[in-house]
């Protein structure tokens, strides 16, 4: 009988701990690749980097208040959801949405799923762009990559090619020798890859791309930046699903908001 009374008086400990742990599952599946560890966690592929702790600080950003703008989707919240750079917002009749992100990264990686029919959806109004980024040695391999694959205009297969080559056949690509042998596998010579992969226009993609993950002050991956001015990720989001409606209603905000009253 006393081990009876015992079990029920601490099933509400058992309980709160039980909570706590699923709630901790919960951040950890919406955290990103930030660049803040000297070695790759347990989830992450063997062909990904170790991220490194030399990052430059979000001092672009600033929060923003905390309204929402007569006539805009309501529940999502500047400063909460997403963040406002301080520089003035630009409308435009076909906003620019960048996504940085890595191939070495499984939120990344994830996030594909979701983001490429929300692409699709919004392709008359939306220019979307990505931006790989490399702010470590070890990541710039994989950002030429990305860049031979678009020089190479091969983006609709190349691109989902490398992510599942990475996370899926889980190849170690961190090789020049190893990223040969996946694009001659791909249908891509030798001679052309190599031509490609150490050309100038490549390795002038991969330096412009480091500096634009400097200028958006940004430090993990996958974040998106619209129309140069907001910044969020699936984290701030709160999940896939509601980070594709903050797109969409920030990309409205890109294309309703005024224009800058001049001097």
């Amino acid at each position: 009988m006393a081990m009876m009374k015992n079990r029920k008086k601490n099933q509400p400990f058992v309980y709160r701990m039980h909570q706590c742990l699923v709630g901790t599952l919960v951040m950890v599946s919406l955290s990103a690749c930030a660049a803040d560890s000297n070695s790759p966690s347990a989830s992450v592929p063997p062909s990904t980097p170790a991220m490194p702790t030399t990052v430059p600080a979000p001092s672009t950003l600033s929060p923003a208040p905390a309204q929402v703008p007569a006539g805009t989707t309501a529940g999502f919240t500047a400063g909460v959801h997403y963040l406002k750079m301080s520089n003035t917002l630009v409308p435009a009749e076909k906003v620019k949405v960048v996504e940085f992100f890595s191939y070495g990264c499984p939120h990344c990686f994830e996030l594909e799923k979701y983001i490429e029919p929300w692409v699709e959806k919004n392709k008359s109004n939306v220019d979307f762009q990505r931006v790989p980024s490399s702010w470590s040695p070890a990541l710039e391999i994989l950002s030429q990559a990305y860049f031979t694959v678009q020089i190479l205009k091969r983006e609709d297969t190349l691109h989902t090619g490398l992510f599942n080559a990475i996370h899926r056949e889980r190849l170690n690509l961190q090789s020049l020798d190893a990223m040969r042998s996946f694009f001659v596998r791909e249908g891509v010579s030798a001679e052309v890859f190599d031509k490609t992969f150490d050309s100038f226009a490549v390795k002038q993609k991969v330096f412009q791309s480091k500096s634009a993950f400097e200028k958006y002050g940004l430090n993990s991956v996958p974040s998106i930046v619209v129309a140069d001015h907001f910044v969020t990720d699936v984290g701030k989001a709160g999940g896939h699903q509601k980070l594709l409606e903050l797109l969409s209603h920030l990309v409205d905000l890109s294309k309703n908001s005024p224009a800058p009253k001049t001097p």
